[in-house]
Order: structure tokens, then sequence, then C-alpha cells
């Protein structure tokens, strides 16, 4: 006897064939850890600045304890969100990729989450989880905190007047060109740098000289017993990189020499100022790139309480 399938059986077998595959592509997608280009994907393709940490390799090298005072100096209501979630960044978070845009922060953060105590503090601070997702006030009336669970180890949230921001958090091509490097990657320009207001003085003549829309990329990565400082800056032609590379090789001679005269044998080589003064710079095409070596001394003093 001869077996026939009708159209509506092999339309029906193609669906669940294709479904299958899908369904496979999915689970692979939740077994392995999202890269840090896929991380910062997630984010939302708006024009800010971004950040990307891996929380892993500060955690070896010991930079988490340069950001993070002793427990006596930890806030309380961080003292108790950890003992309420179960969850400490310390400990638990071993990726974020992070968007600071118009005064909304997004962050899409890799490591160990447990939902179910997520939801509940959530629930205990007035807040609302419906369908995978959870809202709730922040510190102030105009910061909203929303959040849900993107795949086991990935925890996608949002702070924003919008209480559920969080939505704009999803997979995308807009920014998989950017591919983090080192224990910290910040893409940003000069003029959210200047008007974040966060600027040192004394690196403000250098920062003068670059483009203030362009991208420009910073790094922090190990080097032998301390780190070093990268820094990626894109110009719109060759000639106007080569002009950026001697602006910035004078402004370092510059400060150089103003710390010479002013501190003369005695200067402080763990200081702000003595760091920027030992960045080298050059040009590749229409890109510029520099370094300033961060050595042990410059990040005891930053573990201390700040370098001047």
């Amino acid at each position: 006897m001869r077996f026939h399938l009708h159209p509506f059986q092999l339309a029906t077998a193609l669906l669940v064939l294709c479904g299958a595959i899908l369904g496979g592509l999915y689970w692979m997608r939740r077994d392995r850890a999202m890269s840090p280009a896929e991380l910062v994907a997630l984010l939302p393709g708006r024009a800010g600045t971004v950040v990307y940490l891996d929380f892993a390799s500060a955690r070896r090298l010991g930079l988490l304890r340069l950001l993070n005072g002793s427990d006596a100096e930890q806030d309380a209501d961080y003292r108790e969100f950890v003992a309420r979630t179960r969850f400490d960044y310390q400990r638990d978070l071993d990726a974020a990729a992070i968007l600071f845009a118009g005064g909304e922060e997004f962050f899409a953060l890799r490591g160990r989450f447990d939902w179910k105590s997520l939801a509940a503090y959530a629930e205990q601070q007035g807040g609302v989880c419906q369908g995978g997702m959870c809202r709730m006030s922040g510190s102030r009336p105009e910061r909203r905190i929303s959040f849900y669970l993107e795949q086991d180890d990935v925890l996608d949230l949002a702070v924003s007047t919008d209480g559920e921001a969080v939505r704009q958090i999803h997979p995308g091509k807009a920014r998989l060109s950017d591919k983090p490097t080192g224990a910290v990657w910040v893409k940003t320009s000069a003029q959210a740098i200047t008007a974040s207001g966060l600027l040192p003085e004394p690196a403000k003549p250098l920062l003068a000289s670059a483009d203030r829309t362009r991208p420009i990329v910073f790094t922090l990565s190990p080097r032998g017993a301390g780190l070093v400082l990268g820094v990626q800056l894109d110009c719109q032609d060759s000639p106007a990189a080569t002009q950026l590379e001697a602006q910035l090789e004078s402004g370092t001679a510059a400060l150089r020499a103003a710390l010479a005269q002013q501190n003369g044998a005695a200067a402080n080589q763990a200081s702000l100022g003595a760091m920027l003064a030992s960045g080298t710079f050059h040009c590749e095409r229409n890109r510029v790139r520099g370094e300033w070596p961060l050595p042990v001394q410059f990040l005891a003093m930053l573990g201390e309480g700040g370098a001047n």
C-alpha cells in the first residue's frame, strides 16, 4: 500500500520541523554565555556613552577593591538588597553592558541571578511583577526601574521616567560592530565627556584637541604588575589624525614640563597629572591611539581615596 502525504500534512510537518530547528537554536543560545559584542548589542541603538565591564577579569585583577569600599562603608540599603535578593555584584556579576543616554540608563547584565528573590524584593518595595517583567520606584519619583530575565544568565534593567523602558533592551545588530576589549571598555565622545562635568582639570587640554562628536573608545587592560589605560580616537581623514596626534603630543609635553617646573625632582609619580604626562600616541590612517601606564603606586593611591 502506497502512503500519500496530503498538502496539509506536508505543511504541518514543515512547520513542526522549522519550530524544532528554531527551538534548538534558541536553547543553544541560552546554553552559552553571550559574547561582549552580543551583550552590548542588546542595548538600545541610541547616541550616548556605552560602557562594558568585565567583572570576572576585574575580580582577578583586584579592580573591584578600588571601586568598592570596605564592608563598613557599604550603603545600608545595598546590604539589605544583597541579603534579600541573594545577589552581590562582587560575587555574582560576570559582565555588564551599560548605556547612558539622555538621563536614562540601560543595563544588560550577565551573571547568576535568583529571579524569585529579585521579583520578591521588587514587590516588597511596592513594585509589580507581571509577564516576566518587574517595575518599581527608584530612589527618586522620576526614577522608575524595570527589569526582566533575558535568558538564565542575562538580566536586562532600565532606569528611566518610563516605567517599562526595559522593553527597549533586546537583541539587535545596531552595535554588533562594537567589540569590547579589556577589563573596562567605554565608547563615548568629547562632547559627552565635557557635558558630564567629570573631566579632571589636567585632562582638559588633551581632550580639547579631539573632535567633539566622533567616537572615543577607552580601554583598561592589565600589563605587568599594573594596568594600562588606552584610547582610540577616530578622525575625519588621515591628515586630521596626524594633526590630532601632534596636538596630543604637544599637550602632553606641555603638561610634563609644567609638572617638572612645579614639583621638580619630587614629582608625585602617583598623581593624576603625572599619569597623564606619561601618555604616548601614534596614528594609523584616520585613527589615533594612545596609552597611559597605570603603575602600582597610582592604583594604590586610587584605593586609598584618589590621586591628586
